[in-house]
């Protein structure tokens, strides 16, 4: 019988790991879209600490938003479009929702 060769795997992701790493620190020198990717993820950190969120919740209301808006594409004339277009002057345009201001505070 044979048995299983644990270290043999270890070493082996072990390698493809530290392969991986040197491309990424390789990748950070030279990729424009790097140094993007860290001022975006800058920025929304920032946002989430200004307001309180983490990111577990900024998430959810990111999928409630959209959840919302895939209803209201599905059924514009349905009863949560109702709901959205007049309690939060949410508008449907170009297959997006839009918040308009009130005509009282334009």
């Amino acid at each position: 019988m044979s048995r299983p060769h644990t270290l043999i795997k270890f070493k082996q992701a072990q390698h493809i790991l530290a392969k991986v790493l040197t491309e990424l620190r390789v990748s950070e020198g030279t990729d424009p879209n790097y140094k993007l990717d860290l001022e975006f993820d800058e920025q929304l950190n920032n946002l989430l600490e200004r307001y309180g969120y983490d990111a577990s919740q900024a998430m959810a209301l990111i999928a409630r938003y959209e959840a919302i808006e895939a209803s209201v594409q599905r059924y514009p004339e349905g009863e949560l479009a109702k709901v959205y277009s007049s309690k939060t002057n949410l508008t449907l345009k170009t297959g997006k929702l839009h918040q308009t201001r009130p005509k009282e505070l334009s």
